[in-house]
């Protein structure tokens, strides 16, 4: 409201609010959206400073869990070349992240908060902010620990396997494919 100069007028400007406080009302529900998302996933997420070794600045709960960490207070000093199992690694994300962006494996080893360790899918994107420089690292991480272990224990079954099979010379042991195409069979068979 203005009085105008000189005289006893007053202008009065009206805008209407509504359009803008549904704007608002609609971002404050994605945000939650979003929120709640990360919160429940059981993929690990994270935000750390772009500067290498790349300190962690935010994680969500399932970060925090698979690495052993309590709460978000202990990320200060924890950082990306920190959770590196092998010293080759933290060159490979340097090198990737220095050259293309980003870096992704989709197994490797790293350590958690008590020195164990643990295998993972890791991505980390370097994102920029509104001056179009890179400002932090984005990051998922997911524990496949359980999936490598039991790859690895089925290699040793079929392992242990084949030696048992090889071990019955008295008796032909074979198997085909339902094409009929001979796909193992032991040294009885040889005979």
């Amino acid at each position: 409201m203005n009085l105008l100069a000189g005289s006893r007028k007053i202008i009065i400007s009206l805008v209407d609010l509504a359009p803008r406080k549904k704007v608002e009302r609609m971002l404050r529900l994605n945000e939650e959206r979003y929120r709640t998302l990360v919160r429940t996933l059981t993929a690990g997420v994270f935000r750390a400073i772009h500067e290498l070794p790349g300190r962690f600045i935010w994680a969500n709960p399932a970060f925090l869990a698979m690495f052993g960490y309590s709460s978000l207070s202990d990320l200060p000093g924890i950082t990306i070349a920190g959770i590196m199992a092998e010293a080759r690694d933290q060159e490979c994300v340097e090198k990737d992240l220095r050259e293309n962006g980003f870096f992704r494996r989709d197994q490797i080893r790293l350590k958690k908060a008590d020195g164990s360790l643990l295998w993972a899918v890791l991505s980390l994107e370097l994102r920029q902010n509104d001056e179009g420089t890179t400002a932090w690292i984005d990051g998922t991480v997911e524990n496949i620990t359980e999936r490598v272990q039991a790859g690895e224990e089925l290699k040793r079954t079929q392992s242990r396997l084949g030696e048992l099979l090889d071990a019955v010379t008295t008796y032909c042991l074979f198997e085909t494919d339902p094409d009929g195409i001979l796909t193992m069979f032991n040294t009885g068979s040889e005979r």
